[in-house]
């Protein structure tokens, strides 16, 4: 992955990619890839910002350092699933019964498909990716 895209990640990424926390080298990721349609579970009834952290930006920098998955690349990355029926079925006893649709790109950031409909995307800064989701009307 080159520094143009590099430098384009949140700044708790970059810092720990550039402080060797983590690394790409061991996952296979998609810089050039077509838009794909999304689903996202909601923290609350309306799609923001927060709802695109990855668990690393919700721990936040101050307790990273204390953090056991510091290490682990997957935890600075969005989850985004490919079936709504799979997404419900994981968090079928969720406080929050919202879902959002929508489309990410390569505009948005990196990512690395899963088996079982999920896809992590690692976000570059300002991707502005909760102006392209909507909340499904619809609860689980």
């Amino acid at each position: 992955m080159d520094n143009e895209i590099l430098g384009r990640f949140s700044p708790l990424l970059k810092e720990a990619l550039s402080e060797r926390l983590v690394s790409f080298e061991s996952i296979s990721v998609e810089i050039d890839f077509e838009p794909i349609y999304v689903f996202r579970k909601l923290r609350g009834s309306s799609v923001e910002d927060y709802d695109f952290k990855s668990h690393a930006e919700r721990v936040g920098k101050e307790k990273i350092n204390k953090w056991p998955h510091k290490n682990d690349i997957n935890y600075y990355n969005c989850s985004f699933f490919t079936n709504l029926d799979f997404l419900k079925n994981i968090f079928n006893r969720s406080k929050s019964p919202f879902f959002a649709c929508g489309t990410i790109n390569k505009t948005h950031g990196v990512i690395h498909r899963d088996k079982d409909f999920h896809i992590g995307c690692w976000l570059f800064e300002n991707s502005n990716i909760k102006d392209c989701f909507n909340v499904i009307q619809e609860h689980c």
